[in-house]
């Protein structure tokens, strides 16, 4: 059950940093409410650890059954 909170959480979060990946407007508009610069790439960092724990996260769901 643990898993699949934290599986869903990762899931979220990745979904929330997707859009600041690939649009600058949104980076933008990110960087108002929590006070980062447009040009950087931590939401680039966020969205792959958290895509990495989406998958790791599901195999582990597989596996466990």
């Amino acid at each position: 059950m643990v898993i699949h909170v934290l599986y869903w959480i990762a899931f979220a979060i990745q979904m929330f940093c997707f859009p600041a990946t690939i649009y600058t407007d949104v980076r933008r508009v990110y960087g108002r409410i929590f006070n980062t610069r447009i040009d950087t790439k931590i939401y680039h960092k966020i969205f792959y650890c958290m895509a990495t724990c989406v998958i790791i996260l599901f195999i582990i769901i597989l596996i466990m059954g």
